[in-house]
């Protein structure tokens, strides 16, 4: 592969696709594939940190890494309408075990977990059905929790002058705010009915319509807390996997292999996009703010060419 990004490699030990990366705490990338292998490597040089932790837990469709200490963890969730995957699974991935107990959600899929710091204690935001939960990460129990619309799509987790927030979004419904600190109610999101939300730095959003169908997600725009838009509309291909480095700067990965870097309030390309043998399913951000890209079976990491000082 040619580009003008200078590329850091970190090739998976699996035979199976890359879905789901995560950062735990700055330093560690956290890689799952559709397997159930998950592996923590050090994000400078892509060296292991130990060896993968095998699951068994196959078709992962959200991971929630965090750090405590030396140790990296992470939470799992899985399943489908075809396959049930009723529990919200942790792991210790330096000793390679499962953390019990596993906590048994009671539906066929649990979809949205999320690592969040609230009150000063690193917690997971778990969505159960109708429910929005706040969760211990050592034993998975319930610290605080909230109704919310049954129906959700993606969950973001953000930060605020008064504190943590999540966005969740919905179909059917209007997005939803909830005040990670104190989870009284909902707040309606003005101005933003028929939108979701695909990623958060503070209190800003990458936004986009549900009137592109799910799978055809081809325009993004930046969206605040008001509800309104804060830059133009940025179209092109299929976008598949969306990362923010430093805001307004966000990373698009596209269906047609390519991943770029995007002012999204001005809606101008930042440096030369970059071209994958395949299309990213998943992108996370470092501390220096390259990205880290999962396609195919592999993990890489990425720095642009240009204008660095912009993203750090």
């Amino acid at each position: 592969m040619t580009s003008r990004w200078r590329t850091v490699w970190v090739t998976g030990e699996s035979d199976d696709q890359i879905v789901r990366l995560g950062i735990a705490h700055r330093d560690v990338v956290v890689s799952a594939d559709h397997g159930g292998a998950i592996e923590a490597r050090r994000a400078g040089d892509g060296s292991l940190i130990a060896p993968p932790t095998y699951t068994g837990v196959t078709g992962i469709v959200a991971l929630a890494t965090w750090r405590e200490g030396a140790e990296v963890r992470a939470a799992t969730g899985a399943g489908s309408l075809h396959q049930s995957h009723r529990w919200l699974r942790r792991w210790d991935l330096v000793a390679g075990r499962e953390i019990p107990p596993a906590v048994d959600m009671n539906q066929p899929q649990v979809k949205h977990i999320d690592p969040a710091t609230v009150h000063g204690e690193q917690v997971l935001v778990v969505i159960n059905r109708g429910v929005l939960e706040i969760r211990r990460t050592d034993d998975g129990s319930v610290i605080d929790q909230v109704e919310k619309h049954r129906e959700t799509s993606r969950v973001v987790i953000g930060s605020t002058d008064r504190g943590p927030i999540a966005v969740t979004s919905s179909h059917a419904r209007h997005p939803q705010l909830f005040w990670l600190e104190d989870l009284t109610e909902a707040v309606r999101l003005p101005h933003a009915d028929g939108e979701f939300m695909a990623a958060a730095e503070g209190d800003r959003f990458v936004c986009g319509s549900y009137a592109e169908p799910w799978n055809k997600w081809q325009t993004a725009w930046a969206g605040d807390l008001s509800g309104r838009r804060r830059g133009p509309a940025v179209t092109g291909e299929v976008i598949t996997a969306v990362a923010v480095a430093a805001w307004p700067l966000v990373y698009l990965a596209r269906q047609d292999r390519t991943v770029s870097l995007v002012d999204l309030e001005s809606g101008a390309e930042v440096v030369p996009a970059l071209r994958l043998p395949t299309a990213a399913r998943t992108l996370a951000v470092t501390d220096g703010r390259d990205v880290i890209v999962g396609f195919g079976l592999t993990v890489a990491r990425f720095r642009p060419p240009s204008r660095k000082d912009e993203i750090r």
